[in-house]
């Protein structure tokens, strides 16, 4: 479903990227799960790692 966030930025189809909403506890989970690898492998800031999300 796509739907304006924004008046004042329409939906136009050529987007680069899109928004969209989560739901607070998918939101929250996935927060806590990056947490968690970020501390447990010692990931600095700078440091390069790659971020994939399954739908």
């Amino acid at each position: 479903m796509i739907y304006e966030t924004y008046v004042n930025r329409p939906v136009t189809g050529k987007e680069h990227s899109t928004r969209r909403h989560v739901p607070r506890a998918q939101n929250s989970l996935a927060g806590t799960e990056l947490s968690n690898f970020i501390q447990g492998e010692r990931v600095l800031g700078g440091d390069f790692y790659v971020l994939q999300v399954a739908a």
